[in-house]
């Protein structure tokens, strides 16, 4: 799902939370406000629009007024007072923006141009928000929603938020227990007293926060962060030991002796070589794939969002924060969204000629040869459609040139430098304990199965020497370029096939690979087929494997004279 989706959603469920706490509210008196976090103003104020509205006021209003209307239609029935004031409340007018002012001049700062003020209007929404606290909690002061993007930063504080909503990034610098803690208030009613009453104190007084991330995500985190917190007011930090690094772990990964041995110098001068592809083929007859595999395979699931909804346990423990236990799920529900991507335009040919690699011409008669059924699919979830569309085109693609691709060696080889270059980005938390007979003294694995592999290769006596594959050793198909995961050289006269280059994958037999990494596969096989085998020796041997008794199986038995 897309950001601006998700942005959306967030918006929708924040105003949905809103709606619920003012309906129950309303009668005593208590003015509900909600809080959107965003880490860009742009995206709130857009000084390039001529109403200066940004993606997320225009967001905002187009839900509030849905939602809105809703919500009056249920209350009909009621009538009361609570439905009056929701009427009377436009949504251009119930949400408002608090960003940086100028110190010196009072007045808010366009981000574009620094210093320069915009007119009286904003400068009182930011007085309105940061000092007449008492007319922004006045059930007679329209606004309702405020778009932050420094409210942290500038100390702001209101008893009243009910609703948090984070419409950004993480950010390492400001954190869950800081963003939620603005909504951490008891909150008062019009004559300004605290609902602290202990019969209603935990039911009237309870934050609703809407975050991207996933429920278990977001409270983990949180409750790691107010652990912490506890921790460090309760510690005296001149006891605090300092952190002591694990001294195992290696910081750099130098190539060694094992690179230089004879026998892997052999295999290396065998795959090293660089080659292109080509390939002919008919495109009516691809076109003609195409439109079948799409009218039979392409299935595009509305969109929907998972909300999941939880509270603070009663009672919560420091013990319960520190293993998470503080906060339970209570409801999960699955929605449709409203045509979520209605506002957004996509370049449906673009993209999908882009992803396949064929001509917008090309993808143009393959999308008008497909049922009206099938291609209407796209205005449900354009994203999905593209996606799916455009996988299902690239496999048809590969499968009619793989019949037809051949390789054609070039004269530039693949230099040393490739083993050696980006050595100090490695994700050495990946990194496995010194090794024998591996080219560096370290190798980063990508899996337990690359781990277990490792292991058993350093105790094979029929293994000489090996390599992970640097990620620069690329092998050209047209389905995108292709890094096999080990080169291994083994003892002469030990098995049937001294080098071998292996491709790691789980779950075989009963493994299905994609039909793009299959014909990446069966690509590299014709690549080492006719460009790995020198005239004056063995060629190089390559195949999938998922542990070392497949490999071995794969190397097979010697040759007997």
């Amino acid at each position: 799902m897309a950001e601006g989706d998700i942005r959306r959603i967030q918006i929708r469920e924040t105003i949905k939370a809103h709606l619920d706490k003012e309906k129950q509210l309303h009668a005593q008196g208590i003015k509900v406000l909600s809080l959107f976090f965003i880490d860009e103003v742009v995206k709130y104020r857009d000084y390039a629009q001529a109403d200066e509205r940004g993606q997320y006021a225009r967001i905002f209003e187009e839900e509030y007024l849905r939602l809105k209307e809703e919500a009056l239609a249920e209350l009909a029935l009621e009538g009361g007072a609570y439905r009056t004031y929701l009427s009377e409340i436009s949504a251009a007018s119930t949400h408002q923006g608090y960003f940086s002012i100028d110190r010196k001049s009072r007045r808010l700062k366009d981000p574009s141009v620094g210093t320069r003020s915009l007119d009286s209007d904003d400068v009182d929404a930011y007085d309105l928000i940061l000092k007449d606290k008492e007319r922004l909690l006045s059930l007679a002061e329209p606004t309702r929603f405020i778009f932050s993007h420094s409210a942290l930063r500038e100390g702001w504080d209101n008893p009243n938020v009910f609703v948090l909503c984070m419409l950004k990034h993480s950010d390492n610098a400001i954190s869950r227990r800081q963003e939620v803690g603005r909504g951490l208030r008891l909150c008062v009613n019009q004559q300004g007293e605290r609902m602290d009453n202990p019969a209603v104190v935990h039911e009237i007084n309870e934050l609703t926060v809407v975050a991207s991330e996933s429920y278990t995500d977001f409270v983990t985190g949180l409750q790691q962060e107010i652990a912490a917190a506890i921790t460090e007011r309760l510690s005296d930090s001149d006891m605090q030991l300092p952190r002591v690094e694990d001294g195992r772990k290696p910081k750099t990964n130098p190539l060694n002796a094992n690179f230089d041995k004879q026998e892997f110098q052999a295999l290396w001068q065998r795959i090293n070589r660089k080659a292109v592809y080509r390939v002919e083929f008919d495109s009516d007859e691809l076109i003609r794939q195409c439109i079948q595999a799409l009218d039979s395979q392409l299935r595009v699931a509305p969109l929907q969002y998972i909300v999941q909804r939880g509270s603070q346990k009663p009672g919560m423990s420091d013990e319960a924060l520190r293993k998470g236990e503080g906060f339970a799920i209570e409801e999960r529900t699955t929605e449709r969204a409203r045509t979520a991507s209605s506002q957004v335009k996509y370049d449906l040919l673009g993209k999908v000629a882009e992803s396949a690699q064929l001509t917008r011409r090309t993808v143009a008669e393959i999308f008008q040869g497909i049922q009206p059924a099938v291609f209407n699919q796209f205005k449900h979830n354009p994203e999905q459609f593209i996606t799916e569309a455009s996988r299902l085109i690239h496999e048809q693609k590969a499968t009619i040139v793989l019949q037809r691709l051949r390789y054609e060696e070039l004269e530039e080889r693949y230099h040393i430098d490739i083993f050696t270059a980006a050595q100090s980005g490695q994700d050495f938390s990946r990194a496995t304990a010194r090794l024998n007979k591996h080219v560096y003294d370290y190798a980063i694995t990508d899996s337990d199965i690359e781990r277990r592999l490792v292991q058993e290769l350093e105790v094979s006596a029929d293994v000489v020497a090996y390599a992970k594959l640097p990620r620069g050793f690329l092998i050209p198909t047209p389905v995108g370029d292709y890094n096999p995961d080990w080169a291994i050289c083994f003892r002469e006269g030990s098995v049937r096939h001294l080098y071998f280059v292996a491709e790691t994958k789980g779950g075989l037999p009963a493994m299905t690979l994609r039909e793009i990494e299959r014909v990446k596969v069966e690509c590299a096989r014709k690549f080492f087929d006719e460009i790995g085998r020198c005239a004056h020796g063995s060629g190089v041997k390559y195949e999938v494997v998922t542990d070392f008794d497949t490999l071995m199986d794969q190397v097979g038995q010697p040759t007997r004279a």
